[in-house]
């Protein structure tokens, strides 16, 4: 079926505050998503990598959303292929 994602973005200023994805219950972005917040959450060391790139990529490109996302990519794709 189709899957439709919707970004909310809030910011203050120039700053970014809040990300909100919104997305239909029953596609595959839908089961990836939480199939990679399920894993995270029962692999806390897993967690832990995550977090550390995240922070190092938002050091990396602190003014460029679109490099910071790619820089997770690979991550991501890693833990999807073990679950899917």
């Amino acid at each position: 079926g189709f899957d439709m994602i919707v970004l909310f973005i809030k910011t203050k200023g120039e700053l970014v505050t809040h990300h909100v994805h919104v997305m239909t219950g029953d596609g595959g972005n839908w089961r990836k998503a939480i199939s990679f917040r399920d894993y995270l959450r029962g692999n806390p060391s897993v967690a832990k990598e995550y977090e550390t790139l995240k922070k190092k990529l938002s050091i990396t490109y602190p003014n460029d959303r679109k490099s910071y996302a790619l820089g997770k990519n690979s991550f991501i794709e890693s833990i999807l292929k073990k679950l899917l």
